[in-house]
């Protein structure tokens, strides 16, 4: 009896930890969709949200003033701004929406064009304000065909438009570089040493009524800077050495030795004491 007890307690065990089941009674467990479908239901909402802010006028900038200006045109710099702002961002997005929207980049997009002393970039709402310093410039540096405006210190601030040449030519003193080295904006092309000393030389040659329209440069064969004067023929100058000493040799060569400076070809200074001039 109680082995027979014991054998039934055995298939009642076996029995209940159901190793043996109908295949045609088999429970089916239905599939839960419900966090699936939630889950697309916030990725879906954060995609549209974020297309939204991204692409709705509410969020872009339209508006860009400029302020600062004394050489250069407000349009001309409202105009790089605003094709800055029309760059496009994640492919359709534009960068005037005021999240795409980088003032860094903006500022190295402005510096490619021109050279400012300061630059400030401030928004608010739908604006862009740029507030600017030009640096102070005095001469016009030509080279491959193409004309620019230049600091005191040397650095490249802009390209000259073509419609400006004929009044910034009359205020602005001209070098022509012989070698025609390509520019960029931003470029030291000369050194404030070099430009003090040909401006003084400059000034010394209006104290003698010399009139004259353009300095050339030449890098490759040294320190050679030319002025050509209005009557035609060059003065050689070292920017290196004693301004005042050589204009005091010019004058003292034109009153002494050359009655007619019209038929001269050029006076070379560079050598000290030492003047050489020829005649055509």
């Amino acid at each position: 009896m109680p082995r027979r007890d014991h054998f039934h307690a055995v298939q009642r065990k076996f029995y209940q930890s159901r190793r043996f089941r109908n295949p045609y009674f088999q429970h089916v467990q239905k599939k839960n969709f419900v966090p699936l479908i939630a889950g697309i239901c916030v990725v879906a909402g954060a995609i549209g949200l974020t297309c939204f802010l991204l692409a709705s006028p509410r969020f872009a900038y339209a508006n860009v003033t400029v302020e600062g200006t004394t050489t250069i045109a407000p349009e001309d710099v409202s105009s790089v701004v605003r094709s800055y702002l029309g760059q496009s961002s994640a492919i359709v997005f534009k960068r005037s929406n005021r999240f795409l929207f980088r003032p860094d980049a903006l500022r190295k997009e402005l510096g490619t064009r021109f050279a400012f002393e300061s630059l400030e970039i401030a928004t608010e709402q739908s604006n862009i304000h740029v507030v600017v310093k030009e640096k102070t410039s005095q001469l016009l540096w030509t080279s491959m065909g193409r004309t620019y405006v230049v600091a005191r210190d040397g650095l490249v601030i802009r390209e000259l438009a073509e419609a400006e040449k004929s009044d910034q030519a009359a205020i602005f003193a001209s070098f022509t570089d012989l070698n025609d080295v390509a520019v960029t904006i931003g470029q030291q092309v000369m050194t404030p040493d070099e430009i003090d000393a040909i401006f003084r030389f400059h000034d010394h040659l209006r104290a003698q009524l010399i009139p004259f329209h353009e300095t050339r440069m030449d890098r490759q064969i040294g320190k050679w800077v030319n002025i050509i004067t209005d009557v035609g023929y060059g003065i050689l100058i070292d920017p290196s050495a004693d301004i005042d000493i050589q204009a005091t040799n010019l004058d003292t060569v034109l009153r002494e030795s050359v009655p007619d400076q019209t038929k001269l070809e050029y006076v070379d200074l560079r050598f000290d004491d030492h003047v050489y001039y020829k005649f055509r």
